[in-house]
């Protein structure tokens, strides 16, 4: 029989002994300081990320620091807490919840703020009275027309944006060249919603849009951006109203490709399978033929 040898302390202090371990400062490696052995690659922070700061941080900020907005805002939310917490913890209000909406409610996770724009807008889309009705059933505070009236302007505000993280999040058909159409078209569909709204978001829209140019400042005017959407084919120019900008689009791309002396090798572009189509709703005829055939090859 094989017997392994005990290993005794003093062996095992001696081994240690004679590994020398030495530590190197990452960060004064990868700083410009350093003599050039270790760099890292350009690179941008994560699109859908940041995003996801907007969505989370930005606007819950400009809420909460806004008085007409500050306390509807907290107690519409944490009445549709507990709505999630009874409905999620407790079998018979999950059972009322399904008998008053012929639905289970969507219970926001973490980790993604869609998830807590799509609970929002279920609630938002039950009837005020069979709200409360349900409310009273499984023992929580009622909402009032005042906390109705902003969680609809509030789901109906932030539509575009939680559409825009969702395709800025896909994995199968999300390129460079995807996020800059992206984003005009979201603040251009956010700006458009401004009109109508009470005083408790009044100047959401425009906070948004702000936001949205601070955070993608280096992307906004980045002309490899632009020439990586110009050149994706499901996008082209169409996104681009501002003619000016559609000849500088135009112009950037001539000089590239002069520049370029040899073709490198082509890339089959494969058709999306996303429903990202009435997102990019583009005023152009081109561009509504191109939805339109999809959509019948997807059919066939």
């Amino acid at each position: 029989m094989y017997a392994p040898t005990e290993e005794t302390q003093s062996d095992s202090e001696d081994d240690f002994d004679d590994d020398e371990v030495t530590f190197t400062d990452v960060g004064q490696a990868l700083s410009s300081q350093s003599d050039g052995q270790f760099t890292l690659p350009p690179h941008l922070s994560c699109a859908s990320h940041t995003l996801n700061v907007v969505s989370r941080n930005d606007i819950e900020k400009w809420l909460t620091t806004k008085n007409e907005s500050k306390t509807t805002y907290r107690s519409v939310l944490a009445k549709c807490s507990d709505l999630w917490t009874k409905a999620s913890r407790s079998t018979v209000a999950s059972e009322l919840v399904e008998d008053v909406i012929k639905r289970k409610l969507i219970v926001p996770t973490a980790t993604r703020w869609n998830s807590f724009h799509d609970a929002l807008s279920l609630v938002s889309q039950i009837a005020l009275t069979d709200l409360n009705t349900l409310c009273n059933q499984i023992g929580i505070k009622c909402i009032t027309e005042k906390e109705y009236l902003f969680l609809k302007e509030y789901c109906a505000v932030l539509k575009p944006l939680a559409t825009a993280l969702d395709i800025l999040q896909g994995e199968d058909h999300c390129y460079y060249g995807t996020i800059l159409p992206t984003l005009e078209v979201l603040m251009s569909k956010t700006l458009a919603l401004k009109s109508g709204l009470s005083a408790m978001t009044s100047g959401l829209p425009e906070a948004i849009v702000q936001v949205i140019q601070a955070r993608f400042s280096s992307v906004l005017d980045s002309n490899d951006a632009l020439l990586a959407a110009a050149t994706l084919p499901c996008f082209k120019l169409r996104w681009i109203k501002d003619e000016g900008k559609k000849k500088h689009v135009k112009s950037l791309l001539v000089a590239e490709c002069q520049a370029q002396r040899s073709e490198g090798p082509t890339v089959e572009q494969k058709p999306s399978t996303s429903n990202d189509n009435d997102f990019f709703m583009f005023e152009d005829e081109d561009s509504l033929t191109l939805i339109l055939q999809r959509q019948k090859s997807r059919s066939t």
